[in-house]
């Protein structure tokens, strides 16, 4: 979402409109509300680590065994001083375990506090959803990367990647997380507070180590505390231990994507002059591998890079930055700081709700409201005709419609009639699909030939679908009804747009504005006609687009969404191997399209893609996922692996024709020929199962 200062205020200067964004955003606000609630109670939580030995004592027997193969050196853990031993238990490379074995472990100690405190507090670190139990990309305060940096790294949570995040929490106590929130609030400067022993992953993730090799195993731990040191975490509770001074969003994704904004821009280029922040020094991480840290000050740096060093400075440099950036955006919306802590917790939930959770859905809807007429488009199966019904669905204001899971057949009442049979209802809709026949007169009206009974021909004057339909929504504006009316067009590139619209291109623009239109009375388009177009880019056509036709269109691209795929299944009968699966999706996308993130693979597995990717690769020979959801029709009901011949039937069925489609003539060449059968090769090959 678009922010700058106006937007803010909007949302700061009138409490209405903030109650409005907080119900729009209750998910979120529910997050936020909860996070704050653990991580103030962990700042006062009282737990003397003598007392809670016991339950140490006990938690690790438990993993002892459960695990005895991956636990059968914890004994040395056990008898370790705290500095080392007892702050990071390893259980298993399996997500969940260390945190619900902690929670189970600890919580009749600590249920007057809070119940479930352990597991609710370890869930904030891990990015879970307190009710769901699912990683929420959007919660998460660590990237996938393994090395120092959180700026670019991607928080989508799939299995290669999915150690670095729960694994965070799974292999840390959480009394560690809590002494380490207490710090932060004591000793406030990022270099006096202790590093408290957290754990960033299983070992061997880091470095090559072993769990049963102790020795390696605390080489592995060194490493990831040097790591730990630039990561988002540490930052996220200093801010928010110190909730009551700074701005503390919700998460990495929220505190990046402000930090992106227009409105950030503009804050960076007045502390660029202010000669107090200048003079911070950055405290980076050579991106060369080199173990010094760059401590030169802002006053070196372009302002474009002041996004990624605050997000990925050392910790020690962190508050002392913070600090300056959150009094300079105070100032901008608060004059007095009699009301600071309220008026900061308000700010940051703003930050929060616009910085997250902005789904494609939620971008369409915005954008469709501000041009009146977009045009999704995309590569094949992205659902960009689902997108513009599902629009449809959204602007219905109809309390029967929660939960509803068959859009289609929930908006079919609502579709066009010649008439409105239904003055209550506050959507109308229809939808088209163009095609090279398709004509002005199909679309606005003319006059067409008309074959009597008797065999004569006669010539009539007949209306278009979208004549009718704004004939409609005009009347519906006289009579001062408050509704929307919604015109989809199906493949609108096909047509020849020019000569579709005719004199329709200045209506576009001018809504309410009567034009001269052949053989009928003035036409125009009304204020509450909405149009929506869907088209494919695999064909290039956005760059033949009409330009005259295009400047008056929004255009907004539907990407691949992986998790989608999810949904093709119930969450009962998911296949058991369904991430992995997923990754090899995004894999052949990368093979086509080179634009996928592979930069939390590691470089031996890099190199292995790099060489059966396409040459020639072009981000529209991407696949959509509505392609990898057909799986499941070649699995038997049950059936829950994904095994090579599925994957086999898939490509021969809908993946082969689209690659000859997307290549055309260049599919026959001897040398892409090879490289398909390399990519088919590695895509039909077996699935890790989990």
């Amino acid at each position: 979402m678009y922010i700058d200062e106006n937007v803010l205020k909007f949302y700061l200067d009138d409490n209405s409109n903030y109650e409005k964004l907080k119900q729009s955003k209750q998910a979120i606000g529910g997050r936020f509300e909860g996070v704050s609630n653990i991580l103030s109670k962990a700042k006062t939580i009282k737990v003397d680590w003598k007392n809670i030995q016991e339950d140490i004592n006990n938690y690790i027997a438990k993993v002892q065994k459960e695990f005895p193969k991956d636990s059968s050196n914890l004994d040395k853990y056990k008898s370790c001083e705290r500095n080392f031993g007892l702050g990071r238990v390893f259980v298993v490379d399996k997500k969940l375990i260390g945190m619900t074995n902690q929670n189970d472990a600890f919580k009749k100690r600590l249920s007057e506090i809070e119940e479930d405190f352990v597991l609710k507090l370890l869930f904030v670190m891990s990015g879970y959803d307190f009710d769901t139990k699912k990683v929420v990309n959007e919660y998460r305060i660590l990237s996938n990367k393994q090395k120092e940096y959180d700026f670019e790294g991607s928080t989508y949570s799939q299995r290669t990647c999915a150690w670095i995040n729960s694994h965070f929490s799974d292999n840390t106590l959480f009394i560690e997380f809590v002494d380490f929130i207490k710090n932060c609030k004591e000793k406030y400067d990022g270099a006096n507070i202790d590093r408290t022993n957290i754990a960033l992953c299983y070992p061997g993730r880091v470095t090559d180590a072993k769990i049963n090799n102790f020795n390696a195993v605390q080489e592995d731990y060194k490493k990831q505390q040097e790591i730990l040191n630039f990561r988002f975490p540490y930052k996220f509770m200093w801010m928010w231990a110190n909730a009551d001074n700074v701005i503390h969003p919700i998460s990495l994704d929220a505190f990046r994507n402000f930090l992106k904004s227009d409105f950030m821009q503009e804050i960076f280029k007045e502390l660029s002059k202010d000669e107090n922040f200048k003079k911070l020094e950055c405290g980076l991480k050579y991106k060369d591998n080199k173990k010094d840290i760059n401590k030169e000050e802002f006053s070196n740096f372009e302002l474009e890079k002041y996004a990624e060093i605050i997000t990925d400075c050392h910790f020690d440099s962190f508050p002392a930055i913070w600090q300056q950036v959150s009094d300079k955006i105070y100032s901008n919306f608060f004059q007095s700081d009699s009301d600071k802590v309220n008026n900061l917790q308000t700010l940051s939930k703003v930050i929060s709700f616009l910085c997250i959770g902005e789904t494609d859905m939620k971008n369409i809807s915005d954008l469709l409201k501000a041009h009146k007429q977009i045009i999704l488009y995309g590569v094949p199966g992205t659902g960009k005709t689902y997108s513009a019904k599902k629009v449809v669905y959204d602007w219905i204001d109809d309390e029967n419609k929660i939960d509803k899971d068959d859009i289609k057949e929930f908006i079919k009442p609502y579709r066009f009639k010649k008439e409105d049979e239904e003055p209550s209802k506050n959507i109308v809709w229809d939808i088209v699909q163009f095609h090279p026949n398709y004509s002005y007169q199909d679309f606005i009206g003319g006059i067409a030939p008309n074959v009597k009974n008797d065999g004569s021909l006669s010539y009539t004057l007949n209306h278009g679908i979208f004549k009718k339909f704004c004939y409609c929504a005009a009347e519906s504006l006289e009579n001062n009804e408050n509704k929307k009316f919604i015109f989809i067009i199906d493949e609108i590139n096909r047509a020849n747009l020019s000569e579709v619209f005719g004199e329709l291109l200045y209506a576009l623009e001018y809504r309410n504005e009567s034009v001269s239109v052949a053989n009928f009375d003035e036409f125009c388009i009304p204020s509450n006609v909405y149009i929506i177009g869907t088209m494919n880019n695999v064909d290039k056509s956005l760059a033949t687009f009409d330009l005259a036709l295009r400047r008056r269109f929004g255009f907004y691209e539907v990407g691949v969404d992986y998790g989608a795929i999810y949904n093709a299944f119930e969450e009962s009968k998911q296949p058991n191997n369904i991430d992995s699966y997923i990754q090899r999706c995004i894999e052949l996308n990368y093979f086509l399209s080179g634009s996928e993130d592979l930069s939390d693979y590691e470089d031996k597995k890099k190199k292995e893609l790099e060489a059966i990717k396409l040459e020639n690769t072009q981000d529209y020979y991407k696949i959509g996922h509505a392609y990898f959801m057909k799986i499941k029709s070649f699995m038997d009901k049950d059936e829950f692996v994904i095994n090579p011949q599925h994957l086999e039937k898939l490509w021969i069925y809908h993946i082969e024709p689209l690659l000859m489609e997307y290549l055309g003539l260049s599919y026959d060449d001897n040398n892409i020929k090879e490289r398909i059968g390399k990519i088919k090769e590695y895509f039909t090959k077996k699935l890790d199962e989990e």
